[in-house]
């Protein structure tokens, strides 16, 4: 196994040692693509949505079902400007066309991940290690961001 310090290696957007990076480990981590305003924004939209449903289902009044809750959170967020400055976002665009070349297209398959470290279901609950298969083409790039610090979950 290579060094740690090397696994964890971040690279900022237009780096062509990402691309080998890339190639070596089957992923690149990437820092500053996004305004630390825009993330901050989004995650706090995220919780006040979640902390909305999570207080309805405390009272009975809304089912408990974290993954659901995930799917109806981010079909609101879509209709955001926020999630407009993500997927129009330049560092971004630029990173994938630096993969796929110039012709870029958004899928439109997005995903919310709630990560509940105590349920016991496992869509919610992730191990250290999880493949993402969609169905689509080895010319697929799947971009993860993430809205909170990494904990041992």
């Amino acid at each position: 196994m290579q060094n740690k310090k090397l696994l964890l290696k971040k690279f900022k957007p237009g780096d062509e040692k990402a691309i080998e990076h890339f190639v070596k480990e089957g992923y690149v981590l990437y820092q500053n693509v996004y305004d630390s305003k825009l993330i901050e924004d989004s995650r706090k939209f995220f919780f006040e949505k979640y902390n909305k449903l999570l207080a309805l289902s405390k009272k009975g009044e809304f089912p408990s079902d974290v993954n659901g809750w995930a799917v109806a959170i981010l079909d609101k967020f879509v209709t955001t400007d926020l999630y407009k400055q993500f997927t129009s976002n330049k560092n971004s665009v630029k990173i994938m066309k630096q993969y796929l070349g110039p012709d870029v297209a958004l899928l439109g398959y997005d995903a919310l991940w709630i990560n509940i470290p105590k349920d016991k279901d496992p869509v919610l609950l992730k191990g250290l290690h999880t493949d993402a298969w969609t169905g689509t083409s080895v010319n697929t790039i799947f971009a993860k961001t993430f809205f909170t610090d990494v904990d041992e979950y």
